[in-house]
């Protein structure tokens, strides 16, 4: 599978589990396994986790009804920068268990 629909893949994976801790790790542990391409698993993994950081802000954002303009800001880089590294985790993992196969 190429880059971004394994990211997307992941990233799917990831949505779903968003209230588990570390479930963008599952996600990146997905995303760098189907991978097969020219980038390393750790790459995939993190995209996958940048691409799921977007509905895993936007949904609690709007259950639990954030609106301040200055906290909003502040949540969405914490969580971008969440579920990008543990993506790229779960993306090392991936390549491992891709390379034991």
């Amino acid at each position: 599978m190429d880059t971004l629909p394994s990211a997307g893949v992941g990233a799917a994976v990831t949505v779903p589990l968003v209230f588990v801790p570390f479930s963008p790790a599952v996600g990146g542990t997905v995303a760098a396994y189907l991978h097969d391409g020219d980038r390393a698993g750790w790459q995939v993994g993190a995209l996958s986790g940048a691409l799921a950081s977007i509905p895993g802000i936007t949904i609690p954002a709007a259950v639990i009804g954030i609106d301040w303009p200055i906290s909003l800001p502040v949540l969405a880089v914490v969580a971008v920068v969440y579920f990008a590294v543990c993506g790229y985790f779960g993306g090392i993992v991936g390549e491992g268990l891709r390379d034991v196969d």
